[in-house]
Formats: C-alpha cells, sequence, structure tokens
C-alpha cells in the first residue's frame, strides 16, 4: 500500500503516489532555481504545461509512479541543457547530443511580413525566408496559384505563440533549455 497525491498542472488533475511527487516537487524547484529570474513566469507555466500534457499521455486514469516521472524529466532535462538521468538526478553534470524532433508547421509571428506565413514555411522546410518570399511573390506576379497556398497556409497553420510551439517549429526538443530561447 502507498499513499497518493493529487496535483494540479495546467489546469488537469493527477493522482501521483508520493516518491513520484516528491520527486517532482524537487525537479520544479531545482528549475525555478537555476533560471533567470526575468524568465521565470514566462517558462515555468509552460513547463508545467508541457508535464501536464506527458502526464496526460501517460496517465490514462491511473496513478502516476516514480518511473514516469523520471522518464518525463529525463526527456525535458534541466534549463542548462543537461540531461536528468535516474543516477544523476541531483549531480547535474552530464552534456547529450540534441537529437531533432520532427518539425511542424506554424506561422511565425517573430518574423513576419504579413501573416509568418512565408517564415513558418522557411523555418518547416530548412530554407531561407527570402528565398521563400521571393518565389511567393514572383508567383503571385505571373499569375500562379501561390497567393492562394498562402491564403489556404494562414488559415490553417496555427500561429507559433508559446516557446514550446516555436520549438516544434524549429524541429528542436521541447526542453527547458530550448524553450529558455524563445522567451
Amino acid at each position: 500500500m502507498y499513499k497518493t497525491t493529487e496535483i494540479g498542472l495546467d489546469g488537469k488533475c493527477f493522482t501521483l503516489n508520493d516518491n513520484a511527487f516528491q520527486c517532482l516537487s524537487e525537479y520544479l524547484e531545482e528549475f525555478r532555481t537555476k533560471l533567470p529570474d526575468d524568465q521565470k513566469e514566462e517558462v515555468m507555466p509552460e513547463i508545467e504545461a508541457r508535464i501536464a500534457d506527458l502526464f496526460g499521455e501517460r496517465a490514462k486514469g491511473t496513478v502516476i509512479d516514480i518511473a514516469a516521472v523520471e522518464a518525463i524529466i529525463e526527456s525535458l532535462g534541466w534549463p542548462d541543457g543537461s540531461p536528468v538521468t535516474k543516477n544523476s538526478r541531483n549531480n547535474n553534470q552530464n552534456t547529450y547530443k540534441k537529437m531533432s524532433e520532427p518539425r511542424k508547421l506554424f506561422r511565425n509571428a517573430d518574423d513576419k511580413k504579413i501573416a509568418g506565413v512565408c517564415s513558418g514555411l522557411a523555418a518547416f522546410f530548412s530554407i531561407d525566408v527570402t528565398i521563400l518570399r521571393i518565389i511567393f511573390l514572383a508567383g503571385i506576379l505571373f499569375g500562379a496559384v501561390s497567393f492562394w497556398i498562402y491564403i489556404v497556409v494562414w488559415i490553417v497553420a496555427p500561429i507559433a505563440d508559446t516557446p514550446a510551439k516555436k520549438c516544434q517549429m524549429m524541429g528542436l526538443p521541447v526542453t527547458a533549455e530550448n524553450m529558455a530561447k524563445f522567451s
């Protein structure tokens, strides 16, 4: 028999056993202390929302155990980019090779001229945004369907308005270090 604790993350309720709750509490507290003060208000809700999403995928109405929490913490890492392993949770000295994630199509509001479509497509296809803008402009001037493609992407593609979405747009793992780059 073990004790459980109910927590709320990003407006969702989860049940964790006490070991998992202790591990998650230590991680979040350590995370808060490593973040610069000017980034705490923006990054911490993003981290908690990402943890809630990952719990939602794993939990499915069950009690979340320490193995699930450690797996999630290991995938997120620390704000300085070092990984978390079962043996190094308190000895955070390791480095890791950043793996590329599959890119998702978003409109890039940080580098937009009209709606961020060309910038988002350039990030998705890993090409220079200037080349893509010239192609769209030439297509519009010479009567191609690029105007309609632009309109459709403008309607269909969501805007990358959070650090997690910006990481996904660039093909970066959604870790604390990478989300801090976009805050």
